[in-house]
């Protein structure tokens, strides 16, 4: 359903599919002009993270895309709306199915289930992923992630197998060390990265 008057436009009750997603959306705009105020309802439904979608989103988050390579199916839940001056984005995904692996550290996890959330110029993530058959337990919370981001990642995992993936996905010099010492087995492991102050350097503690 679309009303356009001069009063400005509303789009109620957008349904579509994409593949196996459906998408269902609400829009509504006070005016025609640049900073005529909107806002922004829709909830998508088994959407898959394929390519096709990079052209939907803006440059800042095609670098974030590039980093992290994701994959999979997800729900997404998206408020949006503008003041005329600035956006509230107000973004939840829960990750049903999900592989990605992060460009420094090419190691890629499968089967990803939790959540990602966007409120306030606050990203806080909540996710389990697999190696093998083993979780790796995922949480961050990013302020101003953007933007000279602030705040916390921390990843830990249990009885991690030591084979040719996780040795490949080590800088060079260190999977050299690692390949004469011939490790076999699995590890536990703790990470934890922060920074507290924008631009600064990242903080690491790694056990």
């Amino acid at each position: 359903s679309v009303r356009v008057d001069n009063r400005g436009c509303e789009v109620e009750d957008l349904v579509a599919r994409s593949g196996q997603g459906t998408l269902r959306m609400t829009y509504k705009q006070a005016g025609f002009e640049p900073d005529s105020p909107l806002k922004l309802t829709a909830d998508v439904r088994h959407l898959d993270l394929d390519r096709s979608l990079l052209s939907l989103l803006p440059q800042s988050l095609h670098d974030q895309w590039y980093k992290y390579h994701p994959a999979g199916t997800v729900d997404v839940d998206v408020k949006l709306s503008y003041d005329g001056r600035k956006w509230h984005p107000d973004v939840a995904v829960r990750c049903l199915n999900v592989a990605f692996t992060y460009h420094k550290f090419p190691y890629q996890l499968d089967h990803g289930r939790g959540t990602l959330d966007l409120k306030d110029d606050r990203i806080k993530l909540n996710l389990t992923a697999y190696s093998g058959s083993q979780p790796v337990r995922l949480e961050a919370e990013v302020s101003n992630p953007f933007d000279g981001p602030t705040g916390w990642f921390k990843a830990e995992g249990d009885e991690i197998q030591l084979d040719k993936s996780l040795f490949a996905a080590l800088p060079e010099k260190s999977a050299e060390v690692v390949r004469a010492l011939d490790p076999r087995g699995t590890v536990n492991f703790y990470v934890r990265i922060w920074r507290e102050k924008p631009h600064e350097a990242m903080h690491e503690h790694l056990i």
